[in-house]
């Protein structure tokens, strides 16, 4: 029996380019405190569309990168203060 050729329609959902709309939702769902972060765990390390998939990728990069700026400015504001605040005593 010859195996048939059959469409990977996995492979064309894949590789589908995203419309305007479908980037709209998703920076929608993207955007909701809890949920939006378990989309892009999922989007992130999922088979789904490859576009999706990078542009989840690339967002858990730029969340990194604000979290650490955010615990450098955190410890450098905060020693500074310790550090005035010794300063001023009467």
């Amino acid at each position: 029996m010859e195996t048939q050729n059959l469409p990977d329609y996995n492979a064309n959902y894949r590789l589908k380019t995203l419309t305007s709309g479908d980037w709209a939702l998703n920076i929608f769902l993207a955007s909701i405190p809890i949920v939006g972060f378990i989309l892009l765990i999922v989007w992130a390390l999922g088979d789904g569309n490859i576009h999706r998939r990078n542009w989840a990728r690339g967002m858990f990069l730029i969340y990194i990168i604000i979290f650490a700026i955010s615990i450098v400015l955190l410890v450098f504001f905060g020693l500074g203060a310790l550090i005035l605040g010794d300063n001023h005593k009467y």
